[in-house]
This record gives structure tokens, C-alpha cells and sequence, in this order.
């Protein structure tokens, strides 16, 4: 019998390998012992990545990816939300700590991490892609492109044409006061006109991302709205439940006379047959969207949304020409709406305009000081840090006027103060400040 020698150091690798891939996998189709750690692209060092892979027994098939994108590249905090559904639904999660907003080289991005993830782990070849405001803006873009099993977007939206050209279900979580809320708004007055890979839940958690349980459904609805006549039991009893769950928040929601959260449930079941196959949702879905108090909301929200544009309109020309003292009294009188207004619909109005103007305050400061340099933000941060003041991006423009006009001291405080709030953006920084950037890296 002819012998084959190994070298040590091989040997010594290859049992490496095999121990490490049995504690992590031990047979797709039976037994996958978890993780939970921080990795690394291979093909750029700086893109680090948080994965998350639950304990698997007797899964009927490979194990889908879920891809996570944070606008603040915190995939630590992001892959925390969506553990419960991994768990639930059996999803191995990969959240980004480099793609963020302003992160112009997402596409290469993503598709470096994708390769890495597919190199690394033996997952399938199902993608699924999540984001949360400027993040779903990058996963919507993407996937126009570029293959996805389906999406969950939260904070934002896009146009129908460019949903149109996502060739997969498109999960859309939104809150009622969130400032992006109108660009949903449209698709739930108009269904009939929606692109038809548009599912639409509202959230209670204005603009930010939505609770765990709520992302743990839009998952299961992903996976499970695609299972057709399966072999697994498991994967049917999991079906099974997934709508009777569905059904019970319904009937929840209405008892609680929140009729649109309601319909808008139902209305994502009835496009999947196989769901209909455990639920009659076509005739919940009628007994609720035909209802009185249905259409009574829904009228209070067109209503509410004609208000909002009108005010954001006189807003938007007042953030260019009206003082500090001006605003000071119209934020004061705004909060004080926000916190007095007892119509639910009128109250959402006045947050989300609120929302806007901060939102326009940041995207002004961005624009004045790229054309007319930092020295130029003075008025624009006053009316920023009155509307938002613990936002980290309203410290860092502070920072740059502060640098600008040559006081580092205080520069360097008012930068520790954006690094307390949330601000970690050291790409930006490096462009901007380099000066500043080694002090901020040893900022606690």
C-alpha cells in the first residue's frame, strides 16, 4: 500500500482548519454550533464587520445571509436589533462597521463584503440586505444592480421607478413622525399605483431603527412569503405560525382602533398565496381597509401631510433669511405643539417637521461650508443646536468653525463633546481636520 506523508506544518494547519470548522459548522444540514465575533475583509483591512451566527439544529436548508447597514457604520449596536430574528428565523448576520453615510464606495463595499463572507463562512448563496435611513438609501441603490433576496429598509425610501427596478421584495418600516415619512405616504394612499415588491409597516420609533420584534417579522416575512410547497415541516409549522401571529396583530391593532397599522398588515399578507393557504387575509384584509374608521385615518393622514408641506415650504425659505431670535421663538412655540397637540395625526405633523428642519440644518451646513468654508455656518449652527442639541454632526460642524477661526482649544473640546454624542466618522475627519484626527483617537 503506497504511504502518503504530510509535513508537520501542514498537518498543523489543516487540524487548525478542521477544529475551527466543526466548533463553528458541524454539518449544514444538521448541526451549526454558533458565533459571535468581529472580522475582516481580506481585500481591505479597514472594513471590519460584526457576525452573528445562532445555533442551528436540523435546518432543512443552507443558512441565509443578512447583510446590515448602519448610516453611522455601527454594525455592533445594528446586529444587536436583528439577533432575536436570527434566532427565530435562522439567519447568519453580517453588519458593517465601515459603510456609513457619505461612504461614496459602497457598492465596492458591499460587493468585497459579500465575497469575503461567501469565502469565509458556508452559508447560501441567499443575500438579504438590510438598512436604516441613509443605509437602506445605499441597500435600495444596490440592489438595482446587483442580486438580493429581498430587502428591509427603515427611515427612508425611494421613488417607484427605482423600486420597480429592485428585483425583490422590498420591506418598508416607517414611523408617522418620522421626517421621511412622506416619501411612503404616497404608497399607502395610493396602493393600487405602489410598485408590487412594496411591503409598508409603520413603527412606533420616529427615526431610528425599529424595535427588534418588528425586524424580526419583516425577516420572517422575507423568508417565509417565498416558501412554495416545501418539504421541510419545520419550515411549514414556522409558516403556520408566522401567520397566525400576523393575524393576532391585526385584530390587536384594531381592537386598539389603530386601523391603519392594522390594514397595512393585512395588506402585505394577501400577496403571498401560501400564507392564504393558513389564513383567510383577503377577508381581513377587506373587513379593515373598508371600515369607517379605516378610511376616517386615512384622511386625518392626508390631511396632516397637506399641513406638513405647506409649513416645510415657508420653513425652508425662513432658514435663509430669518434671524436667531426669530427662530428661537418659532422652535419654542414648536416643541411646545409637539409636547401640547392631542390629535394624534396633527402632533405626528408637527415632529416631523421638526425632523426637517434638522435635517435641512445639517444638509445646509454641509452644502455652505464645501462653497463657503466653515467660518460661514455661524447662524446655521445656532438654529441647529436649538433644534438639535446633543446632535453629534451639529458638534462637529462646531468644531470646524471653531478650528477655522484658529482656536484649537476649543476645537478640541467641542470635538470630545461629538465623540460623547455619537460622531466617529474618521474618514471625514481625516479629509477635513487631519490636524485633529490624533487627538480624537485617543478621546475616551
Amino acid at each position: 500500500m503506497r504511504k502518503y506523508i504530510i509535513p508537520v506544518g501542514l498537518l498543523s494547519v489543516l487540524l487548525l482548519f478542521l477544529s475551527e470548522s466543526c466548533s463553528l459548522f458541524q454539518g449544514r444540514d444538521e448541526v451549526i454550533i454558533g458565533t459571535e465575533k468581529t472580522d475582516t475583509c481580506r481585500s481591505n483591512p479597514e472594513h471590519t464587520y460584526e457576525v452573528y451566527i445562532p445555533d442551528i439544529r436540523n435546518r432543512c436548508s443552507e443558512m441565509p445571509v443578512l447583510i446590515i447597514i448602519d448610516p453611522h457604520g455601527n454594525g455592533k449596536y445594528a446586529l444587536e436589533l436583528f439577533k432575536a430574528g436570527a434566532d427565530q428565523h435562522e439567519f447568519a448576520l453580517f453588519a458593517s462597521n465601515l459603510l456609513r453615510n457619505n461612504y461614496t464606495e459602497y457598492i465596492d463595499g458591499l460587493n468585497d463584503l459579500i465575497e469575503d463572507i461567501k469565502g469565509k463562512y458556508p452559508v447560501a448563496d441567499k443575500i438579504y440586505l438590510a438598512g436604516f435611513s441613509g443605509g437602506g438609501r445605499m441597500i435600495l441603490n444596490y440592489a438595482r444592480y446587483f442580486p438580493a433576496e429581498g430587502l428591509i429598509v427603515s427611515g427612508a425610501l425611494a421613488s417607484a421607478e427605482e423600486l420597480t427596478a429592485v428585483k425583490s421584495p422590498v420591506f418598508a418600516i416607517i414611523g408617522m413622525d418620522d421626517f421621511n415619512f412622506i416619501e411612503v405616504a404616497q404608497y399607502i394612499f395610493k396602493p393600487e399605483a405602489a410598485p408590487q415588491n412594496l411591503r409598508i409597516e409603520f413603527t412606533q420609533a420616529s427615526h431610528s431603527w425599529p424595535k427588534p420584534s418588528l425586524l424580526s417579522d419583516a425577516l420572517g416575512y422575507l423568508e417565509l412569503s417565498v416558501i412554495k410547497g416545501s418539504k421541510c415541516s419545520e419550515m411549514k409549522a414556522q409558516q403556520k405560525e408566522y401567520c397566525h401571529r400576523q393575524a393576532e396583530r391585526v385584530d390587536s391593532l384594531s381592537g386598539k382602533d389603530e386601523y391603519l397599522m392594522a390594514g397595512l398588515i393585512a395588506r402585505n399578507m394577501i400577496f403571498c398565496d401560501e400564507f392564504s393557504r393558513h389564513f383567510d387575509f383577503h377577508s381581513l384584509h377587506e373587513r379593515i381597509e373598508y371600515s369607517s374608521a379605516f378610511n376616517a385615518e386615512l384622511e386625518q393622514l392626508k390631511e396632516s401631510i397637506r399641513f406638513e408641506l405647506t409649513v416645510r415650504h415657508a420653513y425652508y425659505d425662513a432658514l435663509q433669511s430669518e434671524d436667531t431670535l426669530w427662530w428661537r421663538n418659532e422652535i419654542n412655540s414648536l416643541e411646545a405643539k409637539i409636547s401640547s397637540e392631542r390629535d394624534l395625526y396633527r402632533n405626528m405633523a408637527y415632529r416631523r417637521i421638526k425632523g426637517f428642519l434638522g435635517i435641512m440644518c445639517y444638509s445646509l451646513s454641509n452644502q455652505i461650508m464645501q462653497e463657503k468654508g466653515a467660518g460661514s455656518l455661524v447662524n446655521i449652527l445656532s438654529i441647529y443646536k436649538m433644534l438639535e442639541p446633543e446632535n453629534p454632526d451639529m458638534f462637529y460642524f462646531s468644531a470646524l468653525v471653531a478650528r477655522q477661526k484658529g482656536d484649537i482649544k476649543k476645537a478640541r473640546s467641542i470635538l470630545q463633546q461629538a465623540h460623547q454624542a455619537g460622531f466617529n466618522d474618521l474618514k471625514r475627519m481625516t479629509k477635513e481636520v487631519p490636524e485633529l484626527v490624533d487627538f480624537y483617537n485617543h478621546l475616551e
